[in-house]
């Protein structure tokens, strides 16, 4: 999370640096068309000089300083309109007026500054623009086959009914201590990713540092850190940091990237450091738990058995459906 404030008191310093530039550009241009704003600007200057020096000594005088000011700003204004500019060209502009593009009202953080850790937040999980799509609230469980088939002791729609709502209680409680690894295997199209992409979604409103990432992009990098040069992988640190100390890490369709023995390797030490460091991951894979046996060695097997909660989500492929096949 610090990093990510950091990076919004960034875009705060950016956004105060640009409107001071441009500040300073208006002020050249009316001092190239108007002329006469150029003394009522310096009069206007050395009068705050004198309302600060006469502040803490001559107080008699701060009326007359206040009149004289009010009249060279009344004055400033006119000659402006006349020559068809707005009243406040030279008037310091903000993105945010209750705050001034600062971040903060007296001791509360501005809603502004809280907004753009929200975004900050969404544009680092990589999941940004899904989880509009997938979330709790266009979840619909009519779109799960409601009749048993030969065989089921429990439709998918009564299934994917208690795994929504064991969800939304793992959202609820995720800073309660409960157990904060999932694993969601089954067949292709059976709701493994939108119900991730729901967690997501609601912890990301919450303020929490969310990554998103598919196992073979994920293996993919782990495997170019491992082997990159050590100027490069100073480069390459930050994200690795990031995918360690991250609130929840969403790791989607594990077993679709390539196995050998540097992808088990970067795996298992990726959890781990998870596991302790208290930090949730949440699995989705289309791997039945004896393929995940057989594929990964016995240590990510183990993990994932011992502490990992594990939903086994069955029924039809919706894409297919959605598409009448």
């Amino acid at each position: 999370m610090k990093r990510v404030v950091e990076a919004v008191n960034e875009r705060l310093e950016r956004v105060r640096r640009r409107h001071t530039l441009e500040l300073e550009e208006r002020r050249r241009e009316i001092a190239r068309k108007i002329p006469q704003i150029t003394e009522v600007e310096a009069q206007l200057r050395k009068n705050g000089y004198e309302l600060v020096r006469t502040a803490v000594g001559n107080r008699g005088v701060l009326p007359e300083l206040r009149k004289r000011g009010e009249q060279l700003q009344i004055k400033r204004k006119a000659l402006l309109r006349e020559h068809g500019y707005p009243e406040d060209y030279l008037e310091m502009a903000y993105d945010c007026q209750i705050c001034r593009d600062t971040g903060v009202v007296e001791t509360r953080i501005c809603d502004c500054k809280q907004r753009l850790v929200a975004s900050e937040l969404y544009s680092m999980s990589g999941i940004e623009y899904a989880i509009q799509r997938e979330n709790f609230q266009t979840f619909d469980l009519k779109r799960f086959r409601a009749n048993r088939n030969q065989g089921e002791t429990i439709s998918p729609r009564e299934a994917m009914g208690h795994y929504l709502a064991d969800a939304q209680k793992y959202v609820r409680d995720f800073d309660g201590g409960a157990a904060k690894n999932l694993l969601y295997n089954g067949p292709v199209g059976t709701g493994k990713t939108f119900l991730c992409n729901c967690i997501a979604k609601e912890l990301l409103d919450q303020g929490k540092v969310v990554i998103y990432q598919t196992s073979p992009k994920l293996m993919s990098f782990l495997a170019d850190y491992r082997f990159s040069k050590p100027e490069d992988k100073r480069e390459l640190a930050t994200k690795v940091e990031l995918l360690q100390e991250a609130d929840l890490l969403v790791l989607d369709d594990l077993g679709t990237e390539p196995v050998n023995s540097v992808t088990i390797s970067n795996l298992f030490e990726l959890l781990n450091d998870r596991i302790l460091s208290g930090k949730g991951t949440i699995i989705s894979t289309n791997l039945e738990l004896e393929e995940i046996a057989s594929v990964y060695d016995r240590r990510i097997f183990s993990r994932i058995l011992g502490e990992f909660k594990i939903y086994r989500i069955f029924g039809d492929d919706l894409r297919m459906k959605k598409f009448g096949l």
